[in-house]
């Protein structure tokens, strides 16, 4: 499926294999037939500079103001993450939320728009592990720039 999309290559890249398994892993039940991998999984496999946003989940997410300034300082905490895991992203965003006196609900949804382009899909932490630090902050900071225009 995602050959024939032209998300990958044929043959697929070495490399491909672990990430994909634990893509899967990640999406866990969200994948009821081979398929689905295409709409909860594509933007793993999508160049940063291409991932497109929904419109409705960008427009009601990232660009309210507050929603920007939210997510604008948790990038700065998220390049400080080491390792990119999933247990100390986890952490990283349970101190912000403490930091800034939020629910975890006034960002995590910001946050999965801005690096994945949608509302739904595996688990925050799993999906910013899997793209890792370089691709997460540059997500970020395209729809930070993309919300500023609108």
């Amino acid at each position: 499926f995602l050959q024939a999309a032209k998300l990958l290559p044929t043959p697929p890249p070495c490399d491909v294999a672990p990430k994909l398994s634990q893509i899967i892993d990640a999406a866990g039940d969200r994948l009821k037939v081979a398929g689905d991998i295409l709409e909860y999984a594509d933007f793993f496999f999508i160049p940063d500079e291409q991932l497109v946003f929904d419109d409705k989940d960008f427009q009601k997410r990232v660009v309210p103001p507050q929603s920007q300034d939210l997510l604008a300082k948790f990038r700065e905490k998220l390049a400080t993450v080491e390792p990119f895991e999933i247990q100390p992203l986890e952490e990283a965003l349970k101190s912000f939320l403490e930091e800034q006196g939020i629910k975890i609900g006034d960002i995590i949804h910001t946050l999965r728009v801005a690096t994945t382009g949608k509302a739904v899909g595996p688990g925050v932490y799993d999906c910013l592990a899997l793209l890792g630090k370089e691709a997460c902050l540059r997500r970020i900071d395209r729809a930070l720039a993309k919300a500023g225009e609108c």
